[in-house]
């Protein structure tokens, strides 16, 4: 199950980054948003893989197995979720940036800016 989680969860982000990179924000903007979109598939991708492999593959065979032995659980899952929280607060800070150029007025990019941080609660 925390696998499809973290796969949807590499998918909501690859969707906003592409609304932003769908924009056409600034040349340094727009790499930026590739880079995050880069870094949001590797991290669904390692993520993936690390929670479908964190036990030894004795522990899959049916039945008691001697050495059964998974990864810490707490460590693993810190720092899966460590790095969304990292992507997240990128992800929030690309619309921000990119509107300090957009020529509208205080309370629309306030608003705009607002829409995009409400990832974070």
């Amino acid at each position: 199950m925390n696998i499809l989680l973290v796969l949807s969860l590499a998918s909501a982000k690859a969707a906003v980054t592409l609304l932003v990179i769908a924009i056409v924000p600034p040349s340094p903007l727009r790499q930026a948003a590739y880079g995050v979109l880069g870094v949001a598939a590797l991290w669904g991708i390692t993520s993936a893989f690390a929670l479908g492999f964190q036990c030894s593959p004795d522990r899959w065979a049916l039945g008691p197995a001697e050495g059964n032995t998974c990864v810490n659980q707490y460590t693993l899952q810190a720092s899966i979720r460590g790095v969304d929280i990292a992507i997240d607060i990128a992800i929030i800070l690309l619309p921000i940036f990119m509107m300090r150029s957009v020529q509208v007025s205080q309370q629309k990019r306030i608003v705009v800016m607002v829409l995009f941080s409400i990832r974070l609660v």
